[in-house]
């Protein structure tokens, strides 16, 4: 009797564990679905947000920037033309392609000394200052410097804090622009490449046989060839007129560069397509697209990350070399290697230093977060 008590009271209590950790399991699982859909709506704002934006913004403002064109509006106020009711509100730096100073071409960071230039128009000091022909007496016409309404003084140190280009454009404001360009090219290039990589891949790691055979026989005729030789013969035939070199330069830079992602990808399916995990979608009779990118991949994904990574800064200085011959963005455009090709005169010291600072600090940076991911992913980097 006490027997049979005891086994009761057991019976109930696993009973009542069983039930309970039955709930526990479907209130998790409840929870685990909750966060997906979180993750779901957080991935498609961070990536429906930026578009949206990107499209309203073609759509109202176009992309030539003719309404931002205010250096009328400046000449007008400054000469009285034009009465402000109001205090009109300007752009911190000067907006680029609309305020040209051609009696400031090429000036020197107005923080240098011998960038000082007299209310005449003459450079004061350094290798600049005009002098007299020695024989004629001749000497150049004075072209004063116009300082427009909203603008610092003429010798003011944050004027043009990195010099001006042969137009008398501030530069500070084109390479800001010119960095927008670059990182787009970059940023694009490696997405659309680790997509091209990651599918062609899986294939060849999956299904294996002569299709990997066929696969990778192909990475390696493409990798034989130099990519850049290749990148610059695309450019050299292709009409800008026709595609904008932007989009050329993406669009080639991931038809080259996607080999070394697909190797990556193809080594992680090696890896893990006899896993128990693969072996079991197998058996339930799933298909091989739903086996590869929902179970395989995303366990694959660590290094494909790295690689990514490590493709923006490979990017943006493909595309800075590709400017800076004449392949890829050209003038009235900027990027950081079309801006280091405006002048190779040792004078214009600035015109070759800053853009080329603006692409070691990018590139540095890059690198420095695909090892931080790389140390971050990797199991056996942690301790």
């Amino acid at each position: 009797m006490i027997v049979r008590t005891l086994r009761d009271a057991d019976t109930g209590d696993r009973k009542v564990s069983g039930s309970t950790w039955t709930s526990r399991r479907l209130l998790l699982a409840g929870d685990r679905e909750r966060i997906r859909k979180a993750r779901r709506l957080k991935l498609a704002a961070s990536l429906g947000l930026p578009l949206a934006f990107t499209l309203l913004w073609m759509g109202v403002i176009g992309t030539g920037g003719s309404q931002f064109d205010v250096a009328p509006y400046k000449a007008g106020l400054t000469s009285g033309e034009i009465v402000a009711t109001s205090e009109p509100v300007f752009p911190l730096l000067s907006y680029g392609y609309a305020e040209i100073h051609s009696e400031e071409s090429f000036r020197p960071p107005t923080w240098k000394s011998y960038s000082e230039i007299s209310e005449e128009g003459y450079y004061v000091r350094g290798y600049r200052v005009p002098e007299a022909d020695p024989v004629t007496g001749f000497m150049p016409d004075p072209t004063p410097t116009e300082v427009r309404y909203g603008e610092p003084e003429r010798n003011a140190a944050m004027r043009h804090a990195m010099g001006t280009d042969e137009s008398g454009r501030d530069f500070l404001v084109r390479l800001i622009w010119g960095g927008r360009v670059s990182l787009s090219v970059g940023i694009m290039s490696a997405a659309l490449l680790t997509l091209i990589g990651v599918v062609i891949g899986a294939m060849a790691g999956y299904f294996g046989g002569w299709t990997d055979v066929v696969i990778m026989r192909g990475i390696e005729i493409l990798q034989s060839i130099p990519a850049f030789f290749l990148i610059l013969v695309a450019m050299a035939f292709t009409d800008p007129e026709k595609v904008e070199p932007i989009f050329m330069i993406v669009i080639v830079i991931a038809l080259v560069r996607w080999t070394g992602v697909a190797r990556l990808v193809r080594g992680e399916f090696l890896r893990m397509r006899e896993s128990e995990f693969v072996l079991a979608a197998n058996a339930l009779g799933f298909s091989s697209r739903r086996t590869i990118f929902r179970h395989v991949l995303p366990n694959a994904l660590s290094p494909v990350i790295v690689s990514g990574a490590f493709s923006v800064a490979a990017g943006i200085l493909t595309e800075s070399a590709i400017s800076f011959l004449g392949f890829g963005i050209s003038h009235p455009g900027a990027s950081w290697g079309a801006l280091v090709n405006e002048s190779r005169s040792p004078e214009h010291w600035w015109i070759q230093i800053f853009p080329g600072i603006a692409i070691f600090i990018t590139v540095t940076c890059y690198n420095l977060a695909g090892d931080a991911l790389r140390d971050a992913l990797d199991p056996k980097m942690k301790d």
